[in-house]
């Protein structure tokens, strides 16, 4: 029986040291479309909500790493709030983010932009062959973000038949 290829795109990016390969399988690139057109389409938080692929609302750290700092309200009932804050009355009205509320994710959003969310493209792709990253990666090291790699745009067509070869299918 023959196996089914590793599905992967091949994306131009611009990177530390220019441009760059992005490789990322078919369901993060799905989800990165997704989260990217919620992010920059949303002009309230209630349409970021409906936006957002199903249950990625509900994991955003806004609300996991709440200890009474933000919650949602939706119609005038709470959602998110930390068991530790219980009741409408434990919250301060700035702790309180409406569905109608403006959405402005780099004032808003935690983590946005810095790496933690949407989840940096550089860091997603971790199943590529053995030997490939030392190959054909630039490491970059950045104290606040970890390390990642950088694959030079040049190269592109050598990369492609490395991965052909060892039995994927790049779109």
């Amino acid at each position: 029986m023959k196996q089914e290829p590793n599905v992967i795109r091949l994306v131009l990016i611009d990177g530390v040291f220019g441009s760059n390969a992005v490789f990322y399988s078919e369901s993060d690139y799905d989800r990165l479309v997704a989260l990217d057109e919620a992010i920059t389409g949303a002009a309230t938080w209630g349409d970021f909500e409906k936006a957002l692929p199903p249950g990625e609302f509900s994991s955003l750290m806004q609300w996991a790493a709440n200890d009474g700092e933000a919650v949602y309200r939706v119609n005038g009932d709470l959602k998110y709030t930390s068991p530790m804050y219980p009741s409408k009355e434990d919250y301060s009205p700035e702790c309180i983010i409406d569905a109608s509320d403006p959405f402005n994710p780099s004032e808003d959003l935690f983590g946005y932009a810095d790496g933690n969310y949407p989840p940096w493209v550089h860091m997603i792709f971790y199943n590529l062959p053995e030997g490939f990253s030392e190959r054909f990666a630039i490491r970059v090291t950045s104290f606040l973000s970890g390390d990642w790699d950088e694959y030079p745009y040049e190269k592109k067509d050598e990369m492609v038949a490395v991965l052909a070869s060892e039995g994927f299918e790049l779109l």
